[in-house]
């Protein structure tokens, strides 16, 4: 733990195997890590502690988010097992049955249901699930080809699917699972990863192609918006900024920048041209005045986002985890 003004480290957790996926809780006085033996750690990032370690169905939990309430904990690892834990009596609430997810779970932002696509090939499914008992509610393949990517709206009415058969990405009602409209994407824009992320008031998403392009959607009619480029080779993350004004990119070239969301103007290249680590993660602070961004090297550096000047860098490890 970092604090980053300051560039002080706070506390360290030691007794880890090879951490591996991890979430601050919603009241952000609590952390979960996953380890490489399968145990999942919960850590008091006030007081430095681990409180609790608990273990499931598990091997290597790459994937841990809490629910928006903090009383729950998704994880999901290399055994394709998807537990739910009872945070307040630190067991499996919801021994999720296994599925070969290729996916990750991820929460509805009521906490109420989970998403999550599976299979191989041609059998490709996209499930809801109710998150409180595991039953699966709806499979939302049976209205499409090759279902995979997917991500909630900001307030959790709607849902976004990708079909990479049909090259169309999809709109639903969350709440009657209706399908509200489809439309078609540029070529090559829409992958089984998906790789965007949708502003804040849920009007628009931004979503990556391979060429690299941006593309703006309205997602209340399916109309294109804006298209913008500048990266050179695969976009690795997109986060619109919490004030939605602007978009930070970041790619496997050493690039991370930031866009002025309604004209598509590069504002900033972060990094020097001829830096070339792939850059792995980016986020925004909630006063969308700085971003951070993690590099292959295990270097975590935070910009002035109005300015692009670097404020601070420190090292983690030598190598990121994915």
């Amino acid at each position: 733990i970092w604090d980053t003004n300051s560039v002080q480290e706070l506390h360290t957790m030691t007794g880890l195997v090879q951490g591996r996926g991890s979430d601050w809780s919603p009241a952000e006085n609590l952390a979960a890590i996953g380890g490489h033996d399968g145990l999942v750690h919960l850590w008091d990032v006030v007081s430095g502690q681990e409180v609790n370690k608990f273990s499931g169905t598990l091997e290597a939990p790459y994937q841990i988010a809490f629910s928006p309430n903090g009383e729950r904990l998704l994880t999901f690892g290399a055994s394709h097992t998807v537990n739910i834990y009872d945070l307040s009596e630190a067991h499996i609430n919801i021994p999720m049955k296994t599925y070969v997810v290729i996916s990750i779970p991820a929460w509805s932002p009521g906490g109420v249901h989970l998403a999550l696509s599976t299979g191989f090939s041609a059998n490709y499914t996209l499930k809801i699930l109710d998150a409180a008992r595991g039953k699966e509610l709806i499979d939302l393949s049976d209205q499409i080809g090759a279902p995979g990517s997917f991500a909630w709206s900001p307030s959790g009415d709607r849902f976004l699917s990708t079909d990479e058969e049909h090259n169309t990405v999809h709109i639903w009602d969350a709440a009657t699972w209706e399908l509200l409209f489809t439309f078609t994407a540029r070529e090559d824009i829409v992958d089984r990863w998906f790789i965007g992320d949708w502003s804040p008031d849920g009007s628009k998403i931004v979503l990556n192609s391979y060429d690299p392009t941006l593309v703006i959607w309205n997602v209340l009619n399916g109309e294109e918006v804006i298209t913008f480029s500048g990266h050179q080779d695969r976009v690795l993350g997109i986060v619109w900024s919490p004030d939605e004004k602007r978009i930070l990119s970041h790619g496997s070239k050493g690039e991370a920048m930031i866009w002025e969301a309604a004209t598509g103007n590069l504002l900033f290249n972060l990094f020097p041209e001829d830096y070339n680590r792939e850059i792995a993660h980016g986020a925004w602070s909630k006063d969308s005045r700085r971003v951070v961004v993690l590099s292959e090297d295990g270097a975590v550096t935070i910009f002035d986002a109005k300015t692009g000047e670097q404020e601070s860098q420190f090292s983690t490890t030598t190598t990121t985890s994915y």
